[in-house]
C-alpha cells in the first residue's frame, strides 16, 4: 500500500473498491462467464455503482456496505478463476 493508499478515508477506499469490482466485471470476467450469468453481471454492476454513489454523496462507508462490497468481489472475482 502506498502512503498515498494509507492516506485516504476509509470511504474513499470503499469507492476505490467498488470502481474496482466493476473493472473486474468490464476487463477481467471472461466472455463466456459473462454469457453464462448476465443477469448476475448487470446486477452486480448495477448495485454497486449505486452503493458507489451513496458513498460519495454521504463521504461515508457504513459496515454493511463494505461487507456488500466484499461479497460482490469475491463472487465476481469466483468467475475470473
Amino acid at each position: 500500500m502506498t502512503k498515498q493508499e494509507a492516506d485516504k478515508a476509509p470511504w474513499e477506499k470503499a469507492v476505490d473498491q467498488g470502481l474496482e469490482i466493476i473493472s473486474l466485471i468490464d476487463d477481467d470476467v471472461p466472455d463466456h462467464a459473462k454469457d453464462a450469468a448476465p443477469d448476475f453481471f448487470e446486477d452486480v454492476r448495477d448495485k454497486v455503482s449505486q452503493v458507489v454513489e451513496r458513498i460519495e454523496i454521504t463521504r461515508s462507508v457504513s459496515d454493511r456496505q463494505r461487507a456488500a462490497f466484499d461479497g460482490w468481489q469475491s463472487g465476481v472475482e469466483a468467475w475470473i478463476k
